[in-house]
């Protein structure tokens, strides 16, 4: 299943990005600034959209499947609820069934300015608040909403878009205004934020149109936890293609997802569970994992776990180098990458063990070793 987010920069039903968005070719697709929506894309998806507060311009959402009922977007809060009123063009959420799986989805586009300080004269904003930032942002209507309609974990949620909200802005002269805050606070909610999962880093997705300069990840894609245990690759478009070709000022996301269907299967699961697994006692200080050597080993479930891990895992760097894993129940999977007939060990290490991991956490080892 492909999923893409795109600020397609008020993509008319004439714009060259809906050449791009069909190479794509996503199931699903969060969109921002939309005008409108050719009618050959519109005759391969089903598809909602509402017009942005204060613009002239739509979130849209398009699936290749079925758009059912818009989600309820409610919080404990009153005053959350009145702002959730307001920006319900900003927050598009809808059931949805794609490759006969539900999910929740939501498109959204936050301002590059907050909500408005008149409305929210007199009304305690704390809890919502970013705690660094003086302004309420629909980022965290977002957030609010999301808390309090989460407490169910299913149907899955999806969640993408632009959310004018990187990192970098953190480190301006002026200070940490709260970026770094809006991830945690998904991640608290049992959400992944993809691109980050994938790539191990910030990629910028933005270019700004007074410098040129390319170094903010404004956009994002957000999935329930359970739906990224599936995730096989995200990254973001090629710069030449959406920059140089006036495509967008942003570059889609577009990530793959396994189907379920082929993660560990029982046999595979009883397989790993009763061999030895020999702890590497060469990296304990390092990159502490365990293997497996194929030659102790039963030969055909060996082969077979290799296989598994090489056609339904995901690549992600290892500092310089690139290598398939494959995710399950907390614990990581991986060869080095030779002929599966030349292949004799298979090594695993709990999820939190991994490079991205410990470089999101910062506790890479102080030496590279490898």
């Amino acid at each position: 299943m492909r999923v893409c987010c795109w600020n397609v920069r008020r993509a008319s039903v004439n714009s060259p990005a809906w050449a791009l968005f069909d190479e794509i070719s996503p199931d699903i697709a969060l969109l921002q600034e939309v005008g409108g929506i050719p009618i050959a894309v519109a005759a391969k998806y089903q598809s909602a959209m509402r017009e942005a507060a204060g613009n002239r311009f739509n979130a849209a959402i398009l699936v290749r499947g079925a758009i059912g009922a818009p989600v309820p977007l409610t919080s404990a809060w009153e005053w959350v609820n009145r702002e959730l009123a307001h920006f319900k063009g900003n927050l598009l959420a809808h059931n949805v069934t794609v490759r006969e799986r539900q999910f929740r989805l939501m498109s959204v586009y936050s301002p590059a300015w907050p909500v408005d300080r008149e409305r929210l004269r007199e009304v305690d904003v704390e809890p919502v608040k970013l705690k660094l930032n003086p302004d309420v942002w629909v980022t965290e209507l977002m957030w609010a909403a999301l808390r309090d309609c989460s407490g169910s974990s299913e149907p899955a949620w999806i969640v993408g878009g632009d959310l004018n909200a990187s990192e970098t802005f953190d480190a301006r002269p002026s200070g940490p205004r709260g970026n770094r805050e809006i991830l945690d606070r998904m991640d608290a909610l049992g959400f992944t934020e993809c691109l980050r999962r994938a790539q191990g880093r910030l990629v910028p997705t933005f270019r700004n149109p007074s410098n040129g300069q390319i170094v903010h990840q404004m956009d994002h894609m957000f999935v329930s936890n359970s739906v990224a245990a599936d995730l096989v690759s995200c990254s973001a478009g090629d710069h030449s293609r959406v920059f140089n070709g006036s495509l967008s000022d942003h570059l889609p996301i577009v990530a793959d997802f396994r189907d379920p269907s082929h993660r560990l299967s029982e046999h595979l699961t009883d397989f790993i569970s009763q061999c030895e697994w020999t702890f590497a006692k060469t990296y304990a200080d390092t990159w502490p994992h365990e293997y497996i050597v194929r030659n102790r080993v039963d030969e055909s479930h060996f082969v077979e776990l290799v296989t598994l891990i090489r056609a339904h895992g995901y690549e992600e760097r290892f500092y310089d180098k690139l290598i398939t894993y494959f995710e399950q129940d907390g614990m990581v999977y991986w060869t080095m990458g030779f002929p599966i007939e030349k292949t004799i060990i298979v090594n695993r290490c709990r999820k939190e063990q991994t490079f991205r991991e410990r470089l999101k956490n910062g506790t890479l080892p102080e030496a590279q070793t490898k």
